[in-house]
């Protein structure tokens, strides 16, 4: 029997771990794949063969009825377009789907988990990201097998176009989140407002080449909520020298290990698990240490500091 929610596929130029999670996605079956590919960098003379290796990969595996489209980029366009511009055109054709990177493995139960979430909150317009992670370190957070968050996760994730519709890449042409929203976000702490507001303003004085970070300015800008199930559904394979961010593979290690979600009971309370994202801000950012090291001066060398810790939990393609 073939899943019918859509799922959308990021490659580029990793063959080795583009075969291990299409396999997990030919396990299931899809009847909607959407498989998107950067094109070749120029200063990589050797790129544009291995880039057409990987798009191979897929297109000749396909051996179910399935509904295949491809956006197969020419030139390169770095990850921050090349990402959020294939999730535009995603959800311009479906209502909502899965996102796997070509680095994300996920278990059989994350597309479950991921079809019941979407089906669940498809009318509820606070929920916004279904993230097949968790980055807890085996302690279970509130009383349902998932609990709910401010923070993304997307090492494997789920949207709907109502969502999406929200993101803006180009985050100076985003409206400045409220004090309210803020507030509501991290239950009044300054410490992570502070964090989260410099962090927006450098991005738009200093814009990267990334798409996360904008996903998670229009989450906090629209109160709107994350989910994240309460054991890990999804494994980053990506570590190592040819990963753009995620180098170092034991840091990450225990975050890696996956289980399987055999439920999908609803916590008591909608409402955000202030906890669980203390402890990702603090344990995995190093939220206040970075601060602590320059009081008063959450200046563009603490963010560059931040964002090489933010690199490895919101992984850039």
């Amino acid at each position: 029997m073939s899943f019918k929610v859509p799922i959308l596929f990021l490659v580029f130029n990793r063959p080795q771990t583009t075969i291990k999670v299409f396999e997990k996605i030919r396990e299931i079956k899809p009847s909607f794949l959407y498989v998107a590919a950067d094109g070749p960098r120029k200063d990589k003379p050797r790129e544009k063969e291995i880039c057409e290796q990987v798009r191979n990969i897929v297109l000749s595996n396909v051996d179910w009825e399935c509904d295949v489209k491809t956006l197969f980029r020419e030139e390169n366009l770095g990850c921050g377009e090349a990402v959020s511009g294939a999730i535009d055109w995603f959800f311009k054709n479906v209502e909502e789907g899965i996102i796997l990177e070509d680095d994300c493995l996920p278990n059989k139960s994350f597309f479950k988990y991921c079809e019941v979430m979407l089906n669940r909150y498809s009318n509820d317009n606070k929920v916004m990201h279904i993230s097949g992670n968790n980055f807890q370190f085996g302690t279970k957070r509130g009383n349902g097998n998932y609990y709910y968050s401010i923070l993304v996760h997307i090492w494997g994730w789920a949207s709907w176009r109502r969502a999406w519709q929200y993101y803006q890449f180009d985050l100076r042409k985003a409206r400045p989140i409220s004090n309210e929203s803020y507030n509501l976000a991290f239950n009044q702490n300054k410490l992570y407002t502070k964090y989260y507001d410099d962090l927006f303003l450098n991005l738009r004085q200093h814009p990267i080449d990334s798409w996360d970070y904008q996903w998670q300015n229009a989450i906090i800008g629209t109160n709107g909520l994350a989910i994240c199930p309460n054991v890990n559904l999804v494994q980053n394979i990506g570590f190592g020298k040819d990963a753009t961010h995620t180098l170092n593979e034991t840091e990450w290690n225990s975050l890696n290990i996956t289980h399987q979600l055999e439920s999908f009971h609803s916590p008591n309370e909608m409402k955000i698990f202030y906890e669980a994202d203390e402890f990702v801000l603090q344990e995995i950012l190093g939220l206040r240490k970075y601060i602590a090291e320059e009081p008063g001066n959450f200046n563009l060398i603490i963010f560059k500091k931040i964002k090489r810790n933010i690199y490895k939990y919101l992984k850039a393609w």
